[in-house]
């Protein structure tokens, strides 16, 4: 056996102390004279654990830092994550997303976030992981693209996607506004506002063809292609095409994150903020970070 399994030895052994301790509790009965003695070294065993298994993940961000910084080769970098305190929470694979002042997209970039307990980094890798998982392989290379201390780094959240199963069926509007947590006051952020866009104006369609239906039925005379069920099918056509858009915009927030960061200052010195929204590959991956 190898020096390191010989070192695993003893922290495999401890879930079978503990499995045998629980099993022991079982078949003794309350009252009994050995119960509590069981009970306390079961509870200091767990304890135990936890401790282990607490150092052993310390250990593995500890490694993981390091292999960050090799992949970054960068001497600033080398210097930022040098901080022993400093270790890696979570590290995936995102798509950054550009849009235009439209809320179209012009262009989108495969990038790799890395968070940390007080920084978060942006990065393009030279080769993306297969498996989407964020492991960094021991060989891989990033280009750094930015880095923001964490607790500069605001979460803006989208607001009527989320709200739209609670409104009514077909709500009046949609304003495509963004809900802003912990965000700077006096602000106001729009999120890619091309699918509320097009909501907003099939919901403006909708009213005008349900005016346009209740004059068909105040016609005196009968016309072709022009009575109340064609009326109908227009209305049923725009409600169909509303719920469909609607599960567009639910379908984009469920793994869209939006962050806004700090930029350079301006010419007055006054600080500036910039906003870059990322594509996670599953709403999983999503509610991990959020």
């Amino acid at each position: 056996m190898t020096l390191y399994g010989l070192m695993m030895k003893p922290i495999q052994r401890f879930p079978q102390f503990i499995l045998l301790l629980q099993d022991m509790l079982k078949n003794t009965p309350a009252g009994h004279a050995d119960r509590l003695p069981l009970q306390m070294a079961l509870a200091e065993l767990e304890t135990l654990a936890e401790k282990l298994n607490e150092k052993k993940r310390e250990a593995d961000q500890r490694c993981e830092i390091r292999h960050i910084a090799k992949a970054m080769n960068e001497r600033y970098l080398n210097k930022l994550l040098s901080n022993g305190s400093r270790y890696l929470i979570r590290s995936d694979d995102m798509v950054e997303t550009v849009y235009n002042e439209r809320g179209e997209v012009i262009k989108t970039k495969e990038r790799r976030l890395f968070l940390l307990n007080d920084v978060l980094m942006c990065a393009t890798a030279n080769v993306r992981c297969p498996d989407g998982s964020g492991n960094v392989p021991l060989d891989q290379k990033f280009l750094l693209k930015w880095s923001v201390p964490l607790s500069f780094v605001e979460v803006l959240e989208f607001g009527s996607s989320e709200d739209m199963a609670d409104s009514s069926r077909y709500p009046a509007s949609h304003s495509g506004e963004k809900v802003v947590i912990n965000a700077k006051p006096n602000k106001l952020y729009m999120g890619p506002g091309q699918l509320y866009q097009d909501l907003q104006n099939l919901i403006h369609d909708l009213s005008l063809v349900n005016q346009i239906s209740s004059l068909i039925h105040s016609l005196k005379g009968n016309y072709q292609n022009v009575n109340s069920a064609v009326a109908q099918d227009w209305v049923s056509g725009l409600q169909r095409l509303i719920l469909k858009k609607e599960e567009e915009i639910r379908a984009a927030d469920r793994c869209r994150i939006q962050l806004q960061l700090p930029g350079k200052h301006d010419k007055s010195g006054r600080p500036t903020y910039f906003s870059a929204v990322f594509n996670t590959l599953s709403p999983a991956t999503k509610q991990s970070w959020i």
